[in-house]
């Protein structure tokens, strides 16, 4: 049970749209990462044959900013802000991908990006509230996002 004035994020009633809405927008960054040369070529070290389009982190960031508004829309879900940790931790996350695509950061830079995304969550007070079998996860936001 959450605490009153806590956001709870329904993840089960989102999923699908996020996970169709991804479906929908993969094809479209693919063809916008290969229009604008945004793309990893084979090379001996990789495992890939032919040039790969690097824009998926966008398609995936989009469908779940878009995902809860379609839930919300047709009434299957109501609409909850996510917490400003959340976003900005998510946020960190799809830059770091989106730069380490372009220019490899390295383990070290890797690691500082993940630290303060990680730290978004902290600091915003973002917290896993409950965890039950057979239940997805409950994240609290604070009520003072």
């Amino acid at each position: 049970m959450a605490l009153p004035g806590i956001s709870r994020i329904p993840f089960l009633e989102i999923a699908p749209f996020a996970f169709f809405t991804a479906l929908l927008l993969t094809p479209l960054t693919s063809r916008l990462a290969r229009a604008t040369g945004y793309v990893d070529h084979p090379a001996s070290h990789k495992a890939h044959a032919e040039s790969t389009p690097l824009l998926g982190g966008i398609a995936i960031a989009l469908a779940l900013v878009i995902a809860p508004l379609i839930a919300a829309a047709i009434g299957a879900s109501a609409l909850v802000a996510p917490s400003t940790g959340l976003v900005v931790g998510a946020l960190i996350a799809l830059a770091l991908g989106l730069i380490d695509d372009r220019r490899p950061l390295g383990p070290r830079g890797k690691l500082l990006g993940q630290f303060l995304a990680g730290a978004c969550l902290v600091y915003w007070g973002t917290q896993v509230q409950e965890l039950r079998d057979n239940e997805p996860p409950c994240i609290s936001c604070s009520p003072s996002d």
